[in-house]
């Protein structure tokens, strides 16, 4: 089974949303024993989960939604929506269980060893691994999966 084989330790910068690795940070992907190991460097930076853009979504959400029902009937499925986008903003947080395998996927992403598909199915692996909620894996995965190219062109790798 993959397994993260290191402990993660982390120092916060100054501007409250970035993160410095202190020490390198480990994965062995489908197997502890298999030769294919992530290594993440020390003095690497990170902002864990990059879910930032949900709570503008939200707040956005809320502003144009209470603005717009004094002047409109809107359709319940509108509301469906924004509920389901503050519910996320809520409960997918950047820090928590998914942690690891969100620092795993930013360096992922600024390495560039991999496809950006196979850099989110190890992210997904390692949510797996940290035993997430089903729910929050998926939900996390398919962020990725459809805004993860936003993230993936501003990369240079290497």
């Amino acid at each position: 089974m993959s397994s993260f084989t290191t402990r993660l330790i982390v120092s916060p910068l100054p501007d409250g949303k970035t993160w410095q690795l202190m020490e390198e940070f480990d994965y062995h992907i489908g197997a502890e024993d298999n030769p294919e190991c992530i290594h993440v460097p020390k003095d690497f930076l990170t902002d864990f989960a990059s879910t930032h853009w949900l709570q503008y979504a939200a707040i956005f959400l809320t502003v144009l939604y209470g603005s717009l029902a004094f002047l409109v009937d809107i359709p319940a499925w509108a509301g469906i929506i924004f509920l389901a986008v503050i519910l996320a903003a809520i409960l997918i947080t950047p820090y928590g269980k998914p942690g690891k395998a969100a620092v795993l996927h930013d360096w992922l992403y600024n390495c560039k060893v991999f496809s950006r598909k196979k850099s989110d199915q190890v992210f997904l692996e390692a949510m797996c691994v940290l035993k997430v909620a089903p729910w929050k894996r998926n939900l996390m995965y398919w962020g990725v999966r459809l805004f993860g190219f936003l993230a993936w062109k501003g990369k240079s790798g290497g």
